[in-house]
């Protein structure tokens, strides 16, 4: 994550009624000192379709030009929630982080591009 800030995390989740309910992210950037970000209710707000999740981590500043982010999902389950079972299933797919350039690096990419845009203009006059 180094040269990146306001970070954003999403992915793809489903899961079965038997599944596991609960999941719980938390960041790191040593690998073993974990921070509960949120958790998410896979019965109530995934189900039994893929649907997309995101999450803004732009509060966390402690991410920003990280050298090293570590995630860990947690799964539980919840009161009232019957056992899952082994034919049960929770899944995730398509894990992305989103970021935005700092300011320095965002500056150097308009820098080159504008650069090479003007000499595009030029060799056309």
């Amino acid at each position: 994550m180094t040269g990146l800030t306001d970070l954003a995390f999403s992915y793809a989740g489903r899961t079965t009624a038997t599944g596991m309910r609960d999941l719980t992210w938390s960041w790191s950037t040593d690998g073993s000192s974990f921070t509960d970000l949120w958790t998410v209710d896979h019965h109530g707000d995934v189900g039994a379709n893929y649907v997309l999740v995101e999450r803004d981590l732009s509060g966390v500043t402690a991410l920003n030009n990280a050298s090293a982010v570590y995630l860990r999902g947690t799964f539980a389950t919840q009161d009232g929630q019957s056992t899952p079972t082994t034919a049960g299933n929770t899944r995730f797919d398509n894990v992305q982080f989103t970021a935005i350039p700092e300011p320095t690096t965002l500056g150097l990419l308009l820098g080159v591009g504008g650069l090479l845009a003007l000499r595009r203009f030029r060799r056309r006059g």
